[in-house]
């Protein structure tokens, strides 16, 4: 149950893989940090339901396209 998390600081971890799509669920998220991982992929278009979102940090990853 991550519906009431409003911030996730999770960069400079060394995370693989994608943006799980399951990220859209989280409704109030503000603030999502996942710079400096070696993350790969295409953003999840469950971004895009992030409505509340504010900030989005994403840089030295391996991440392509857009956001949604």
């Amino acid at each position: 149950m991550l519906n009431a998390l409003q911030m996730a600081y999770l960069h400079n971890n060394s995370l693989t893989g994608t943006i799980p799509v399951a990220v859209g669920n989280c409704s109030k998220l503000e603030m999502l940090s996942l710079y400096r991982n070696t993350l790969s992929g295409s953003l999840p278009p469950s971004l895009g339901q992030l409505q509340n979102l504010q900030y989005l940090w994403l840089g030295d990853n391996s991440l392509r396209g857009s956001i949604p």
